[in-house]
């Protein structure tokens, strides 16, 4: 007899993981990043329950965590209100993809192939924003003014795991270029969806391209910088 209440066990116990009572928390990010999420009532630590990530009131994320992670379907948007992409962390799918215009790619692919184009999990609303934060860290202040393009260039495998981030400084009179140490970036900052060529996954390049730019008062004589 107790085999046969093993599958309403499970049933209960699966239930009891979605019951669990939960506190809601709020916590500001770089950029402006708002994050509204539940934490277990009897463990603030764990994130569980719904989450939404918002910049001055627009909605950029919604979607929610399961014990600390990220589930199921979370649905990104871009500062102008547009849905960006939906992506599935439980089963680890792209399912609707639109990037930005500034984005691009470099793909082994031939004409007549079939691509899926790769993409970093959040894209530019609030994926870029953690690269941003950590480019800044690490870049420091020019000694002057500039207003340039900056490009974030990931190198993904196959699988759409980041292997190499570098960044270029471009301007009509200004030219910077490095690598970003990302190791110690959170997990969730990572996500990478692969390039896919035919129905295969293929390694490839990522591109990125956003502002950046800083401006010396002369009155308090500080430097203010861009964030994205």
């Amino acid at each position: 007899m107790k085999y046969l209440n093993l599958p309403l066990l499970l049933l209960l116990f699966y239930s009891s993981s979605f019951c669990q009572e939960t506190v809601k928390k709020k916590k500001y990010l770089f950029g402006n990043l708002v994050l509204k999420y539940e934490v277990l009532k009897d463990n603030k630590k764990i994130r569980h329950g719904k989450a939404y990530i918002y910049k001055d009131s627009v909605l950029l994320a919604d979607g929610r965590y399961e014990n600390d992670q990220r589930a199921g379907r979370w649905i990104f948007f871009s500062s102008d209100k547009k849905m960006e992409q939906i992506y599935d962390y439980s089963t680890k799918t792209l399912k609707v993809n639109k990037p930005a215009s500034t984005v691009s790619y470099d793909i082994p692919a031939k004409v007549g192939d079939t691509v899926q184009h790769p993409a970093l999990i959040g894209g530019l609303g609030t994926g870029i924003p953690s690269f941003m934060e950590q480019f800044l860290g690490s870049f420091g202040h020019p000694r002057f003014n500039i207003n340039c393009d900056l490009y974030f260039i990931f190198q993904l495998d196959e699988n759409g795991t980041l292997n190499k981030c570098s960044y270029q400084l471009k301007s009509s009179d200004y030219n910077n270029a490095g690598t970003m140490n990302f190791s110690k970036m959170p997990a969730e900052a990572l996500v990478f969806s692969p390039a896919f060529v035919n129905g295969k996954p293929v390694a490839s390049t990522l591109i990125y391209k956003t502002k950046y730019f800083t401006r010396t008062s002369t009155v308090i004589s500080s430097v203010t910088t861009t964030r994205y």
